[in-house]
This record gives C-alpha cells, structure tokens and sequence, in this order.
C-alpha cells in the first residue's frame, strides 16, 4: 500500500480541474454580458477600474478664456 499519496493526490487534482470551470461559470452567470467581455471570471472578485472618456463638441468648438481652453456643453443629454 505504499501508492496512497499518488491516488489521493491525483483524484485531489481531478477534484480541482472538474471544481475550476464550473465555480467559473456559476460566478460568470451572475455577470452582465459588459461585464463578461471585458475581463474574465477570475478577475471579477476584485475591483476593476475603467475609464470612460467622452466630449461634449469637436475640437472646432473650443474657445480661449483666461489662457485656457474651454469646450463646454452636457454630457447627460442625448
């Protein structure tokens, strides 16, 4: 009996590849689909920063004032 420890350890290493892809798409199902293209499962437990850069007119609409260049409008409206 000495092949104990291979036997444990090869089903404890079965038992982690079956547990790996489905504890994936049991946190994935509660992902939106923004979520789930932009970063995998395995990142969703920790805080993802994302940023979003938007402006209101082109660049043809700037205007100077007080040595800065001002572009003004809302972003909120459709």
């Amino acid at each position: 009996m000495p092949h104990h420890w291979a036997t444990h350890l090869s089903v404890i290493a079965l038992v982690i590849l079956w547990l790996l892809p489905t504890f994936g798409l049991l946190i994935s199902s509660f992902r939106t689909v923004d979520q789930l293209s932009a970063s995998g499962w395995w990142k969703s437990m920790f805080k993802i920063e994302q940023t979003i850069t938007l402006r209101t007119a082109s660049a043809e609409a700037q205007y100077q004032q007080d040595g800065l260049f001002i572009i003004s409008g809302n972003l909120f409206i459709a």
